[in-house]
């Protein structure tokens, strides 16, 4: 019986081949080996008993054996040995193992010194796949955690998106084309053209009035969404059109207001800038506030159209107050709303007011209601220099606006309908020249009626 066969007969009897476990000797005996006597072969375990996890005496005795040599793979695998190896024994480096008879008779065969193992150190040491493999290359430094200037920062200033001309797939005019033709024959044809100078020539020598101190209106109104951030660009830009000195828009919404998308512009600083600065000089004040291609100057409350945190009137009456040195009027976007503290103060520091409401029936009777809160609240006197304005947000109004007119109107104010224009309703930045003819004409209404009010606040 050869070598081979032998170590296959105890495998089998051990049922390691059915597992297709290989162990092998790494070192050849040096004595001939003795056929074992005749001794019953163990029976072979059942692959039932295998798989309840019970095992034969001898596998369990094997398998005790088994469990210090593990320490000597590993030291083999550091170390080769002097001796060669079988292709098996190569991969495992165990003792062959023998079978429960033959302990007692024959030997242990003498194995090769290995100087370089101490055994006093590996029972204290556990040899595992990852420390075998850092002995050979070292592992790679593990990321250290980010350093707080790593770290994105909730403060940061956000990236600048999209404006809301880029938003807006196709820029109409505030007329269809029908009506623009029938406008330019009028003009053409009609007699108009001469009165159309005159009252031009009348606006410009109102809106150029000398005034006490900077003339402060104040747009408002009682929600959102009713076309205060329109009306207010819409008005600064007719005053900064017919004077002559400087005219600002004012953002005075706490959070994230509409008036620098609706004039096109990007501001970078803000009220709170400002009002937190000391200028001396208008160089230093304009540095502070963002100028329009048609000269306007304006005043955002945010600056890289991020949401503002709350405004207080300390804050916004110290910036206003940087600016009335150097500006003669200023028309302020207020936040929706009447009973804030915020609007309180600022509705007592008004020369004149530009109250907005939608044109439908609900905004209607809200703007009769916010009329009789002035009246009660000690604001009368301010009441009587305020404009109404009702804005169309849809080519046909359901609403009956004679009778909106006449009734918010009772009181003596003043009350104006801004029509349906294509062009606000786009929500994008406001052209003078897309916007229609009605629309250009209820806005110049508006200015001149409110910057004339405003003469007659006294210097508040």
């Amino acid at each position: 019986m050869t070598e081979r066969d032998w170590q296959h007969d105890v495998l089998r009897d051990l049922g390691l081949l059915d597992t297709g476990l290989v162990l092998l000797t790494p070192h050849p005996p040096t004595a001939p080996l003795v056929p074992p006597p005749s001794v019953p072969a163990p029976p072979s375990p059942s692959p039932t008993a295998l798989s309840s996890g019970s095992r034969p005496a001898g596998q369990r005795q094997a398998t005790a054996q088994f469990q210090r040599p593990s320490l000597l793979g590993a030291a083999l695998q550091a170390e080769p040995p002097e001796q060669p190896v079988t292709e098996a024994s190569a991969g495992w480096g165990l003792p062959q193992p023998q079978k429960p008879h033959e302990l007692a008779q024959q030997p242990e065969p003498p194995q090769a010194p290995l100087a370089s193992v101490d055994w006093s150190a590996a029972t204290h040491q556990t040899f595992t796949p990852e420390r075998t493999a850092a002995t050979a290359s070292p592992p790679a430094p593990a990321s250290s955690p980010p350093t707080p200037a790593q770290r994105p920062s909730m403060h940061q200033r956000p990236v600048p998106g999209p404006s809301a001309d880029e938003m807006v797939r196709r820029v109409r005019h505030g007329d269809s084309t029908v009506r623009r033709l029938g406008h330019g024959m009028r003009r053409i044809v009609g007699a108009s053209a001469a009165g159309d100078v005159r009252d031009t020539s009348r606006l410009a020598e109102r809106m150029n009035h000398a005034v006490p101190s900077c003339r402060r209106i104040v747009v408002t109104s009682i929600r959102g969404g009713a076309g205060k951030s329109s009306i207010t660009a819409l008005v600064a830009e007719v005053i900064r059109e017919h004077r002559t000195d400087r005219v600002a828009a004012v953002d005075a919404d706490p959070g994230l207001g509409s008036l620098a998308p609706r004039l096109g512009i990007r501001p970078t600083r803000s009220l709170r800038d400002l009002a937190a600065a000391r200028p001396t000089t208008f160089e230093e004040t304009a540095s502070y506030l963002t100028r329009t291609p048609g000269g306007l100057w304006v005043l955002a409350a945010s600056g890289h159209g991020s949401v503002g945190a709350d405004l207080d009137f300390e804050t916004f009456h110290a910036a206003l107050g940087r600016l009335g040195r150097y500006f003669s009027t200023t028309v302020v976007d207020c936040g929706a709303g009447l009973v804030s503290p915020l609007h309180r103060d600022i509705l007592n520091a008004a020369h004149a007011q530009i109250f907005v409401a939608p044109a439908t029936g609900d905004g209607t009777l809200s703007a009769r209601s916010a009329i009789d809160w002035f009246a009660r609240n000690g604001h009368a006197d301010l009441l009587a220099r305020t404009v109404i304005v009702l804005v169309s947000h849809t080519p046909v109004p359901d609403t009956d606006l004679a009778l909106a007119q006449r009734l918010l109107g009772g009181a003596g104010q003043s009350v104006v309908i801004i029509p349906f224009d294509r062009h606000l309703a786009a929500g994008a930045s406001i052209a003078s020249g897309l916007l229609s003819t009605s629309t250009r004409e209820a806005a110049t209404r508006i200015a001149d009626e409110a910057f004339t009010l405003s003469l007659a606040g006294g210097s508040v």
